[in-house]
């Protein structure tokens, strides 16, 4: 398995960054890698109760852009979950349901010495292997499946930065036109 770990600071709050990652479905209006994303639901069963259960009875299915036009499946379930800190998967199914086996953990950090409400510190670490026949092989790509997740990550901060102006802007018009 090859691991990958990147971060990046984003221009807004924790609180906005931590919702705007649980959005998954939204992801591929904004990350150019990623082709699509669908929640299925799945029976309850054995569950971490730390896991809002509207995640954690989800399977979330997720189609990457990979190398030579090619579309790569994955089965992600949330595994580890606390609110405004860290949200962690892994990859669900069947090895003949998935292209790539995947786990990773992002964390949700206040850079230090700045203030409450700043930016947010996006720290990522991912695992993951292509399965079949070829899958060693492609993991020798990893350059490829490297840049996929920097360029994720790059996409949702300008995406979450884009979002929060917007809020801030609405905020200053309605706070001008309450003044008048």
């Amino acid at each position: 398995m090859h691991r990958i770990a990147v971060s990046v600071t984003v221009d807004a709050p924790v609180s906005k960054c931590f919702e705007q990652w649980l959005q998954f479905e939204q992801f591929p209006k904004f990350m150019r890698r990623v082709a699509s994303v669908s929640g299925i639901m799945r029976e309850s069963g054995e569950r971490n109760p730390d896991v809002p259960e509207e995640l954690a009875n989800t399977l979330w299915h997720v189609e990457v852009h990979g190398p030579f036009g090619k579309q790569y499946g994955l089965h992600l379930s949330v595994d580890y979950y606390e609110q405004d800190k860290c949200i962690s998967w892994t990859t669900s199914g069947q090895d003949e349901d998935v292209d790539i086996f995947s786990s990773g953990t992002i964390n949700f950090l206040k850079p230090a010495g700045e203030r409450e409400g700043g930016p947010t510190l996006l720290e990522l670490t991912m695992s993951y292997s292509p399965n079949g026949l070829f899958g060693d092989l492609i993991t020798d790509l990893a350059a490829y499946g490297d840049n996929v997740v920097e360029d994720c990550l790059l996409d949702f901060k300008r995406h979450v930065e884009a979002e929060y102006q917007r809020e801030k802007d609405l905020e200053i018009q309605e706070g001008a036109r309450s003044a008048l």
